[in-house]
């Protein structure tokens, strides 16, 4: 029987160094915790065989957390043919199509003491960043995944994936984390189990699971997950009622967490265009002579052929460029 690591709701995201791996799931090889990418209602096969680790210079978990969804192929590959079986990144990095075991949540005393999740920061259409977040709560590490939710958009391919752990639920279906494009703002989550919705009566902002409460069956991932404006269960804390008003930063109260920066730093509570949202501190563009003095922190902005913009001095300015 699949036991109930949060018996009340969820307080913890787990980001602790499993093997060469941050885990995020509950540990249990048994568990299977998985999930469609994109949808709540896939079936995955037995053992690891069908998976893999490098292939042809693309390494599949590079980025994902253990227990995150993988393809064996090069989503930038037309002559690679991914097969249908649901996979997953495993402790060490490679992707096979059993959940693996992930650890149990690190103890912590300080925000110092939580390991990073080990995923880039990435770049949001509307020119912020999503980033992956730790910190040290009730002597757990505990953390989330910032998505680009809210930003403008005309397709899906505009929203970045968020790069959370799957799960599976009782009846063997699995819940990943979605993006897409809807009324011309990106917004995502996870899928309920069983048909059940995570916010159903819920406001913004209210903590959220992807079992229901009274399954004992079903094993929440201990990924922090929150409900948004729309309805939708996500890993990131949201931005609620847009329509509000504020005139200062003082008006805008946010809850304390930190939503981390592309420098390191954690965002602040801000009233931006009359509306409370978060915002990173305005960093200084650095001057520059040659593509070797910039330092940019690791942050993904993908180009039109699926590769990652590289960093180059452009005018005396650090900037990062796509290839031709």
């Amino acid at each position: 029987m699949l036991r109930n690591v949060l018996a009340f709701t969820v307080v913890a995201l787990v980001a602790a160094a499993c093997g060469s791996r941050p885990s995020l799931g509950s540990g249990d090889d048994d568990l299977n915790q998985g999930g469609n990418a994109g949808s709540g209602g896939g079936t995955a096969g037995g053992g690891n065989t069908g998976g893999g680790g490098n292939t042809g210079g693309w390494d599949p978990c590079s980025g994902l957390p253990c227990g995150a969804a993988c393809t064996v192929c090069d989503p930038t590959d037309p002559t690679c043919a991914e097969t249908a079986v649901l996979k997953f990144c495993d402790a060490k990095g490679t992707c096979g199509q059993a959940y693996p075991e992930c650890g149990p949540p690190p103890v912590c005393k300080l925000d110092q003491d939580c390991p990073g999740i080990g995923a880039p920061c990435q770049a949001c259409p509307g020119g912020g960043y999503a980033c992956p977040w730790t910190k040290c709560e009730n002597g757990q590490c505990v953390g989330g995944f910032d998505s680009c939710q809210g930003d403008q958009c005309k397709d899906d391919g505009d929203c970045p994936s968020i790069m959370a752990p799957c799960q599976q639920c009782p009846n063997g279906t699995y819940s990943c984390p979605w993006t897409k494009c809807e009324n011309g703002k990106c917004t995502g989550g996870f899928d309920g189990c069983k048909g059940y919705d995570p916010c159903a009566g819920k406001g913004c902002g209210a903590s959220c699971t992807v079992c229901p409460p009274n399954d004992p069956t079903c094993n929440e991932t201990a990924v922090l997950k929150y409900c948004d404006a729309g309805g939708n269960c996500a890993p990131s804390y949201p931005t609620c009622d847009p329509t509000s008003q504020c005139k200062a930063d003082g008006d805008c109260i946010m809850p304390a967490i930190c939503k981390m920066c592309p420098s390191g730093q954690c965002a602040k509570g801000a009233c931006v265009n009359g509306a409370c949202g978060w915002q990173c501190p305005p960093a200084p563009k650095p001057e520059c002579k040659a593509d070797g003095d910039c330092i940019f922190p690791a942050v993904c902005k993908q180009c039109p052929n699926g590769q990652c913009a590289k960093g180059a001095c452009l005018n005396g300015s650090c900037e990062l460029v796509c290839g031709n």
